[in-house]
């Protein structure tokens, strides 16, 4: 499928998504305009998987440049004014399977940004606790493979999971982050992990402006954390 701005599944204000098996979701995306493209695109309302999920994507986008564009697995925002937080859980237990991967977003004019998991709650700070986006991983989880390219003229970023505004992820079980990229200018070396290029910034996980992530949430010692 292809957007320019949107996900293959998409929720705004009071929307609730239930999968009481797997959910799985691969997607091609493109655009000429600014891309903000994920594939659960969720502003507000809720998400529920009880199974295994499975999400993957990749773009191209030749967006005019000064525009920014980002690419998602996960994207999670704060909804409107009859309920202004967004909640997400994936999976009942460790028996199931949560996996971000081959996200890749290439840009040939402007700002590309690359995330597995990003959510926010507000730019502002006219939201109570109790409204915050929140998003829950009781599967196991691994988030690989999450790439932003970029001209040399603008901005690479990519992340494994960003949580800002006092948005709140939690993995309760094992969690792998691995090979985040961030390229700035031509990827002539095909970079798997890391930063290449004088403006390019690659995070395993990133908190900011009162975010907040949890690893290994349930604090059982059985799970394991590898980034």
């Amino acid at each position: 499928m292809a957007y320019d701005s949107g996900g293959d599944i998409t929720g705004i204000g009071d929307a609730n998504l239930v999968v009481t098996g797997d959910l799985t979701v691969r997607s091609t995306y493109g655009g000429k305009y600014a891309l903000s493209g994920a594939n659960l695109f969720f502003e507000g309302g809720s998400v529920r998987v009880d199974g295994n999920t499975d999400l993957s994507a990749k773009a191209i986008n030749s967006g005019t440049a000064g525009y920014t564009g980002f690419l998602a697995g996960i994207y999670a925002n704060q909804g409107n004014s009859s309920r202004p937080f967004t909640e997400m859980t994936f999976g009942k237990d460790a028996s199931s399977t949560f996996h971000l991967h081959d996200i890749h977003l290439t840009s040939t004019q402007q700002q590309a940004e690359a995330y597995g998991i990003r959510t926010h709650t507000a730019s502002t700070t006219g939201f109570a606790p109790a409204h915050q986006s929140h998003i829950i991983i009781n599967s196991k989880a691994i988030i690989e493979n999450i790439k932003a390219v970029s001209p040399d003229s603008d901005f690479a970023y990519a992340a494994g999971v960003e949580a800002s505004e006092s948005a709140h992820v939690e993995f309760k079980s094992d969690l792998t982050v691995r090979n985040i990229a961030a390229v700035n200018g031509n990827d002539v070396s095909g970079l798997t992990s890391g930063t290449s290029g004088s403006d390019a910034e690659a995070y395993s996980l990133i908190a900011l402006r009162g975010g907040q992530i949890d690893v290994n949430a349930a604090r059982n010692a059985a799970y394991t954390v590898q980034i």
